[in-house]
């Protein structure tokens, strides 16, 4: 009995697709800077992605002894999104006080070439079923596997029925959420009834009686650190 049920296990096994065997989840170097071609993905399956690194903070790696995190943003096929307004987006979500940057003790860095500490991917619910196996994201949900957030892009675009903080607060969420599973952060639950969801509650699951919240420090100051530091580089 106890053989038969090993072997049962080991043919389900078998038969699941392996993540790693997706183009989006092998080795992203090198990359060609800007909106251009993605190259070294294997199999040409992201011939038609695209690469954005963002702009970086100018003066932040010389003058603030913080913990940088490398970042680059990209983009599976078929996901029909604008590269510039997406990335530009993200960008200013990670430099955000509200979010991660924790008002300057960690800031996120996009680079132009070599490996990265972070990536985030928008890709199509197929896409993003394969990546985030074992989890069952079912078409519907997002995940972080080992360093790559990954995004169902029908959530980037659309959101969810039962969220009413509009879609720019989603999509904060959206990231600062995952990018939180990165950082090692774990699920919590909704404090109390009409309380403000912590970032990394599942809410796109449900908001179990709280009130949406995209932002891991909501009542901090609203800017992005990025345009605070004006005119910026981005690094080799």
């Amino acid at each position: 009995m106890i053989f038969s049920m090993m072997v049962a296990i080991l043919a389900i096994g078998l038969a699941l697709p392996n993540p790693l065997s997706h183009p989006l989840m092998r080795s992203a170097e090198p990359f060609e800077f800007g909106a251009r071609r993605v190259v070294g993905w294997g199999e040409n399956a992201l011939d038609q992605s695209h690469v954005w690194l963002g702009s970086a903070q100018k003066s932040l790696r010389r003058s603030l002894p913080k913990k940088m995190i490398t970042y680059r943003v990209v983009l599976g096929p078929n996901t029909g999104l604008d590269m510039t307004k997406v990335a530009g987006e993200i960008h200013d979500i990670l430099g955000d006080d509200r979010g991660w940057a924790e008002q300057g003790h960690r800031y996120f860095h996009p680079v132009k070439t070599g490996r990265v500490d972070l990536q985030i991917v928008i890709a199509t619910p197929r896409d993003v079923d394969q990546m985030c196996l074992p989890l069952q994201t079912l078409g519907y949900l997002s995940c972080r596997s080992g360093n790559r957030v990954i995004l169902n892009v029908l959530r980037w675009n659309e959101g969810i029925a039962h969220w009413q903080a509009g879609l720019g607060e989603y999509r904060a969420y959206l990231i600062n959420h995952e990018v939180g599973h990165f950082l090692g952060k774990w699920h919590r639950n909704c404090p109390k009834s009409g309380a403000q969801a912590p970032v990394m509650m599942q809410q796109t699951k449900s908001l179990r009686g709280c009130r949406a919240n995209g932002w891991p420090y909501p009542a901090r100051t609203r800017f992005a650190r990025s345009k605070l530091h004006g005119n910026s580089t981005v690094s080799p």
